[in-house]
């Protein structure tokens, strides 16, 4: 990564068709890279209920870079689905 990736991230990064596009997960939402890491966007907020604990613990977050879905998991909690409008 050729930038400073956004405070606190924890998850990721999770790679998109390309090198230069990226998501990683801090505790104030997920952020995406278009230029490989050098500038980062907030793309989704966290989940509901589901929160990013120091180093990732507990929360599962996924990604789908082909049709900007992200998704979270997290053990006695509702699944959580997330269609980015951009």
């Amino acid at each position: 990564m050729a930038g400073p990736v956004p405070k606190g991230a924890c998850l990721g990064p999770m790679f998109g068709a390309d090198e230069s596009r990226m998501v990683v997960v801090s505790p104030d939402g997920l952020f995406e890279s278009k230029d490989g890491g050098t500038t980062w966007a907030r793309a989704a907020p966290l989940a509901p209920e589901i929160k990013v604990l120091r180093y990732g613990q507990w929360a599962n977050y996924a990604w789908d870079p082909v049709h900007n879905i992200f998704y979270a998991s997290q053990m006695m909690k509702p699944a959580w689905r997330y269609v980015a409008k951009y």
